[in-house]
């Protein structure tokens, strides 16, 4: 992995922050998957192609940081390619990470999204723990993952056949996860992002465009609402005026329009 500390408009400006995180350097794999944790970007987790997971909590200095592997030698995860990294909002030695692939392809670690707790103390060899949190979901793979930073227990994600959410990621039993189609279009879901505002969740598709709904009414309601604000709106157009079109109206700092 690269870096640079200021701006990083020169190529002196950059610098190789980490050795090489692939298993194997010579198959062609490569770093897939990057997350900065939200409070301290100091931290950074990193997913690879062939199923390496590691993190740091001494990037951003301008020197090479220093990495922990906490693969587990894929004993607790899946030995498929990491698609998505969400670091927790709240706890930046917790992460929520997407595994591409099948579970035919890994029998003895089957799951597509897993919780990472990192080991903090006493860790030796044991540098983090793994818990499978796919419960419902059907057996496809996943692309993206991001947390509600308005509400930690909600986690969204893109996979090859849509959208997916729960609403209770830390709760004593599996997760629930649910399908929210209403408006998109059958398609997988390359890339989720939410704006700096948190008042916007954005999904990118393959080949059916660009969609968005609007956060806060998911946190007023226990699941989204199609026949409120929370139906998702296609992209058709982006000028100085409005960016989005059909659906509901809201106010200008919600970013929707009618």
């Amino acid at each position: 992995m690269w870096e640079s500390i200021n701006g990083g408009l020169n190529s002196s400006d950059w610098y190789a922050t980490s050795p090489t995180l692939t298993k194997v350097y010579t198959d062609g794999h490569f770093i897939r998957a990057l997350a900065f944790a939200p409070q301290d970007t100091a931290t950074v987790y990193a997913g690879t192609s062939d199923g390496n997971m590691l993190y740091t909590n001494n990037a951003n200095t301008g020197s090479p940081a220093s990495w922990t592997d906490i693969t587990v030698a894929n004993t607790q995860m899946p030995n498929r390619s990491v698609s998505g990294i969400a670091v927790s909002p709240v706890d930046t030695a917790t992460a929520y990470v997407a595994f591409d692939g099948f579970n035919a392809n890994t029998p003895s670690t089957r799951g597509h999204l897993y919780q990472v707790r990192l080991c903090k103390i006493n860790c030796g060899s044991n540098t983090a723990t793994w818990t499978d949190l796919s419960s419902n979901l059907p057996d496809i793979p996943i692309y993206a993952v991001v947390i509600n930073p308005m509400n930690p227990q909600q986690v969204f994600i893109g996979t090859e056949i849509g959208f997916y959410f729960t609403n209770n990621i830390n709760s004593n039993g599996p997760p629930q996860w649910n399908r929210f189609q209403t408006g998109l279009p059958v398609a997988a879901i390359n890339h989720l992002t939410i704006d700096n505002g948190n008042t916007t969740l954005a999904a990118w598709t393959n080949g059916r465009g660009l969609y968005a709904v609007y956060l806060p009414s998911w946190r007023a309601v226990t699941s989204p609402n199609p026949s409120n604000n929370s139906v998702l709106l296609a992209v058709t157009a982006v000028d100085s005026n409005h960016a989005w079109a059909v659906g509901k109206t809201a106010n200008a700092d919600q970013g929707l329009i009618e």
